[in-house]
């Protein structure tokens, strides 16, 4: 899925909100234990909280989008990514045995007050679920989840150098309060004049701005009431992953 999602001539055409709205969707749609690869599209409001920071246009956009690129379908409240499960190994946790049991453990983990580990995208380091730790046959590579610089990555508008900004990256190694932080000023450099000047040529490479710490930087002629509120829906993401 993770080549497709650089490569893929379709997923190009989405703008930089869309392919957040599209992503967001895959991981719900990869988290939906009763029907991996569909998400219930009722009601479509609080659909736009959980993936659009509450812009029900931009869901409608999206959506409307993605059909018309034969990617998804909605059909009965719901919307379904096609080919999803032929594009997305199963993960042994999806099989109904394999569910009761890990959701058995969980509850006696949570009596022991030792909760279960989960996987969450937040996280800097990709971690694996409790029954990797059982099933040595597994495929482990299946189970893993987006890390924060893939995050970085996609929001960042120059894509270029990834490997010298995935470096730069791990030698910051930063926190979920960094993470926030930075997020929230890239959101912001991006409205600044100078990175909308001649199509932005003027942004400098994501692994020049991560060493330079240039999220510290001041920047005028920034169109505030245009900048979402990321760091609150990243916290949101981050407690609804985690169980509440």
């Amino acid at each position: 899925m993770y080549h497709e999602a650089r490569n893929d001539a379709k997923l190009r055409t989405l703008d930089d909100s869309q392919h957040r709205v599209w992503f967001n969707l895959m991981c719900m749609a990869s988290e939906n234990e009763q029907e991996r690869g569909s998400v219930p599209y009722e009601p479509p409001e609080l659909l736009a909280i959980e993936v659009a920071n509450g812009n029900d246009e931009l869901l409608k956009q999206t959506i409307d989008k993605l059909s018309r690129l034969k990617i998804t379908i909605v059909d009965n409240n719901k919307i379904t990514f096609i080919n999803f499960l032929k594009r997305n190994n199963r993960k042994p946790s999806d099989e109904p045995e394999e569910l009761r049991q890990r959701k058995q453990k969980e509850r006696l983990a949570k009596k022991e007050n030792n909760p279960v580990t989960r996987c969450h995208a937040m996280s800097r380091d990709v971690t694996h679920i409790e029954k990797i730790r059982e099933d040595k046959d597994v495929d482990k590579n299946l189970l893993i989840m987006p890390t924060s610089f893939d995050h970085f990555w996609i929001a960042y508008p120059k894509k270029l150098a990834k490997a010298q900004a995935e470096k730069a990256w791990t030698k910051l190694n930063p926190d979920p309060s960094l993470y926030d932080l930075i997020m929230q000023k890239l959101a912001i450099a991006k409205q600044s004049a100078k990175w909308k000047e001649k199509n932005g040529e003027f942004i400098p490479y994501p692994a020049t701005w991560l060493n330079g710490r240039r999220w510290e930087d001041e920047l005028p002629n920034c169109q505030s009431d245009a900048i979402p509120d990321l760091s609150e829906m990243l916290r949101r993401e981050r407690a609804e992953m985690n169980g509440g």
